[in-house]
């Protein structure tokens, strides 16, 4: 991509993709609800982010 905040954009939504996707499995495999494992994917993940931003990251 030409634009850096649009290819941002794209990455965080992967990264929501795939982190939901995750915990949507480990869910699965774990006997727990899969929805419920991957949101709390997906807010582990941005408070990670949001830690990280609060850095200087």
């Amino acid at each position: 991509m030409s634009q850096a905040r649009g290819a941002l954009r794209i990455s965080n939504l992967i990264a929501i993709v795939m982190l939901f996707g995750t915990g949507w499995v480990f869910g699965r495999i774990t006997g727990r609800a899969p929805e419920l494992a991957g949101a709390f994917m997906v807010l582990l993940g941005a408070g990670l982010v949001g830690l990280t931003i609060a850095l200087g990251g």
